[in-house]
């Protein structure tokens, strides 16, 4: 838990009927100064009770860059003993992303647990379930905690992560948790952006199809909760290359490329090249097909990411003839010859 001038460690007690708590801390510092990019430790406390019907609840939104490493959560029904509550799934949605980036498959499951954790309570290292009862005759709770130390997600730009209410999101219930993350200043900024509804947009990015593509407008909502409309041209070409230009005066190793499809169409895998350079795979991975798609075939927009790490010197090379690449090369052989003689890297 780095810190750079100054911390402070602090009990509260939300209950004031307890009475002689014992509490035992010890605490180890490491003197040594942090790097000056390191994230700070943060929690985010939420509360909602009840819940909304079709309005995902809030269980980490962070507006910076950072890594989500933790949550513990209390979820509990309303006006019933069922525990139904666990079976709504958790969103994750990734520096802007409206489709969910990761979508998962029920409560317990992402606490590593299963059955509604029918093996009782338990409390391991990284994860648990430790307590679980009925309160009253109409409400039933459960806690759980998982500590992701090994498997954090990493954001550049924001993270929103929700949990749905019950199996479909409509399921009044209560939910309190606390999320552990790390956070830092974000640097990640939007370059730019091909917009296939607008015509300057086409002509300004030089956007080109190897052969004829068919375009319609499609008027669908995405995988979120409650789900955000979309009507924009979805355009199809079975074979062959898409090409286009991306301006922008920055200059980085990293760079993440969004793209936006209909996942309602099969086989919609894509390879990137940049200026003639392979760097990457767009594998196509339609979200929920079985539980959305057919019941409702209006959840058809996804978005798909990937990051990529740009080898300049490569990308440079597909831009020239053989000569000026061979002249590039000893060029690049000179500069790592005087690094070394300097004995630096």
């Amino acid at each position: 838990m780095p810190y750079f001038k100054n911390m402070a460690i602090e009990l509260l007690q939300a209950n004031s009927k307890l009475e002689n708590v014992m509490v035992a801390v010890e605490i180890g510092i490491d003197h040594q100064s942090p790097n000056q990019d390191v994230g700070l430790f943060s929690t985010q406390v939420n509360d909602t009770c009840p819940s909304v019907p079709l309005i995902d609840n809030v269980i980490l939104d962070s507006q910076t860059k950072g890594k989500w490493v933790g949550l513990f959560a209390e979820n509990s029904s309303v006006n019933s003993l069922s525990r139904q509550y666990l079976e709504g799934d958790e969103r994750v949605y990734i520096d802007g992303d409206t489709h969910p980036t990761q979508y998962g498959t029920g409560v317990e499951d992402f606490y590593n647990g299963g059955y509604y954790f029918d093996q009782g309570d338990f409390s391991s290292a990284l994860h648990g379930s430790p307590y679980s009862y009925n309160a009253s005759a109409n409400q039933s709770i459960t806690s759980a905690y998982r500590f992701m130390l090994t498997d954090g997600i990493d954001f550049q730009q924001s993270l929103l992560a929700k949990v749905e209410n019950g199996p479909h999101g409509d399921l009044e219930m209560c939910t309190k948790s606390i999320a552990y993350y790390y956070s830092s200043p974000t640097h990640f900024q939007t370059i730019d952006v091909v917009d296939l509804n607008s015509d300057s947009s086409i002509s300004e990015h030089n956007y080109t199809t190897e052969f004829e593509q068919q375009c319609q407008l499609m008027l669908a909502t995405y995988l979120d909760e409650p789900a955000t409309v979309l009507n924009s041209q979805s355009c199809e070409i079975n074979s062959g290359n898409i090409t286009f230009e991306f301006h922008s005066n920055m200059v980085g190793k990293n760079l993440r490329i969004r793209r936006l499809f209909d996942n309602s169409q099969p086989d919609q895998t894509a390879d990137i090249f940049i200026n003639n350079v392979f760097q990457g795979t767009f594998s196509y991975v339609p979200e929920k097909p079985m539980a959305y798609i057919p019941s409702d075939p209006d959840r058809k927009w996804q978005q798909e990411s990937i990051d990529l790490e740009i080898d300049y010197a490569n990308e440079i090379k597909g831009c020239l003839d053989s000569t000026e690449q061979a002249e590039l090369e000893e060029e690049i052989d000179d500069l790592e010859t005087e690094l070394a003689d300097l004995n630096c890297n």
